[in-house]
């Protein structure tokens, strides 16, 4: 089985002057009104980072859910996001 590479951001045409919408997972394990593991935001810092250095205009879109106890999603009200 061959392996698909990829292409990083910088292999892809400039962003430049154009509108990217960049949809982010930014369900993060919380208790007691803290974020517990904020890996996913981390994550998505350094794209964030390029799209505004290369000139990109952005909207970011994230929805914030959660899961039952049967893993089932569901979708949450938007509130703040807890403290880190």
């Amino acid at each position: 089985m061959t392996s698909l590479a990829l292409p990083r951001l910088e292999d892809l045409p400039s962003p430049a002057g154009q509108r990217v919408l960049l949809r982010t997972d930014f369900n993060v394990p919380s208790s007691s009104g803290r974020i517990t593991d904020d890996l996913r935001i981390r994550a998505s810092i350094d794209t964030l980072t390029w799209l505004l250095g290369s000139g990109a205009r952005q909207v970011t879109v994230a929805t914030p859910r959660s899961s039952d106890h049967h893993g089932t999603c569901r979708q949450r009200q938007a509130a703040p996001w807890p403290a880190r």
